[in-house]
């Protein structure tokens, strides 16, 4: 029985259907959300049954026993929620949000290590970034209306979900073109050139879109490319990275000059005293709504952390650091219910050993990523969305949200996927070693 299904999960139908389920679920995972889930569903059960069946393998593997810890950190939260906050603590333990952060360890091992596929896979999302706010919105009607400077969301939840999504595809679309260019390949023309305009459509819609903190993102995710380039390859002009540096000035400031994107960076110093409130602690007397709500709940959250410190309070924490405060304004706790702050939400829920757990998830894959044989486009892309993640999750919490578990999901499956088929062919070859003088 078990042979029949390891020749089926090795077979050219078995890899195709799997493929496939991983385009479906990178397109549409936030759109068609039925089609996205059904196909993450038939993944998923792909991979527990490849997990079962190659239990050796995965028994050996950092990400799969970050998946066991990550359910028991979840467990001991509540836990010890239900010690120290008794009347508050949830009725059942959570292990879901660690767990909904996992499934890109199935997307790596089905990727097989494959650059087509994980190009296809990673344009196959930019396509599916730029379809979901097509899907909830009139978007011809919200692209004119952007265009003259009103910041639009495209009706998909709010502009925050609708900057991230489209940031992790333009810094994608960007590598992809920035690495394609100097290759010799066939119809190279034509692939930069629809490249380039669909990364202007890209960017377009960033500037609409009008969140600082995805512009901050990806202008520093943006400003280290030349370098990581210049990094991974052997010889690199240096006049040509001085130029790219240069053009990238000019862009910026050609951009800054924009109207509404100079109003937009600058709506949040409106306030006279803000910035000095700011910068000296008195993060209570800011009065700008965006960046007061977040520190005055960051300042509890703070607050919360020191009091259950190792392991949080569990899952629903972050709404409760709002609701049980005694000095956050009436206006905040009737209407928000998280943190803006994936850092944040993670001590309060998890504790230190939850900030440790998430870090590792975050820098392993990563790190294995810049380790491996991987070609310099995926250790490039790697690189820049860490940045882009760590950054877009100091202000918002998308580690814990649908749209921050797909890009998290797909982007991390794919950087990951070399070093883990690397690992999963030398282990085969050992087996069949092992095997061949019946050992």
């Amino acid at each position: 029985m078990t042979d029949s299904i390891k020749r089926y999960l090795e077979s050219d139908r078995c890899s195709s259907l799997m493929f496939l389920s991983i385009i479906c679920y990178v397109m549409f995972k936030d759109s068609f959300q039925v089609v996205g889930d059904f196909f993450q569903t038939v993944m998923i059960i792909g991979g527990l049954v490849a997990i079962a069946v190659y239990r050796d393998f995965f028994s050996r593997n950092v990400v799969f026993w970050l998946l066991v810890i990550g359910g028991v950190i979840q467990f001991v939260s509540w836990f010890m929620s239900t010690r120290t906050i008794p009347e508050l603590a949830q009725p059942t333990p959570n292990l879901k949000p660690f767990s909904y952060l996992m499934v890109f360890l199935v997307v790596a091992f089905w990727l097989k290590g494959s650059l087509k596929r994980s190009i296809v896979t990673l344009l196959a999302f930019s396509v599916g970034s730029v379809f979901t706010l097509f899907y909830y919105s009139d978007f011809f009607e919200q692209f004119i209306i952007g265009m003259h400077g009103s910041r639009v969301d495209f009706g998909y939840r709010n502009a925050q979900h609708g900057s991230l999504i489209i940031g992790a595809a333009f810094i994608c679309t960007l590598w992809f073109i920035y690495t394609v260019a100097p290759q010799k390949i066939n119809n190279k023309g034509i692939v930069v050139s629809i490249s380039c305009l669909f990364l202007v459509l890209l960017g377009a819609l960033l500037m609409m879109l009008q969140s600082r903190q995805s512009w901050l993102a990806v202008f520093i995710s943006i400003f280290v490319i030349p370098l990581l380039y210049a990094y991974f390859r052997d010889r690199v002009s240096l006049r040509k990275i001085i130029m790219l540096y240069g053009i990238l000035f000019v862009i910026g400031i050609l951009i800054y000059h924009v109207d509404f994107v100079h109003n937009r960076i600058y709506a949040g110093f409106s306030h006279p005293g803000d910035l000095h409130n700011m910068l000296s602690g008195n993060w209570r007397e800011v009065k700008d709504i965006s960046i007061g709500v977040r520190l005055q709940t960051w300042l509890e959250a703070i607050n919360w952390f020191y009091s259950h410190p190792i392991f949080g309070t569990g899952d629903g924490s972050r709404s409760l650091v709002i609701t049980q405060s005694n000095v956050l304004p009436d206006y905040i706790k009737a209407e928000f219910r998280h943190l803006h702050n994936s850092n944040f939400e993670t001590a309060v829920s998890y504790g230190a050993m939850g900030l440790v757990f998430t870090y590792v998830l975050m820098f392993y894959p990563v790190y294995k990523a810049v380790r491996s044989n991987a070609p310099t486009l995926i250790k490039g892309i790697a690189i820049s969305f860490l940045i882009y993640w760590l950054i877009i999750n100091n202000f918002e919490s998308f580690l814990y949200m649908r749209s921050g578990q797909w890009v998290f999901n797909t982007f991390m499956g794919t950087v990951y996927s070399f070093a883990l088929y690397s690992d999963f062919l030398e282990y085969q070859s050992r087996r069949n070693k092992l095997d061949e003088y019946n050992i």
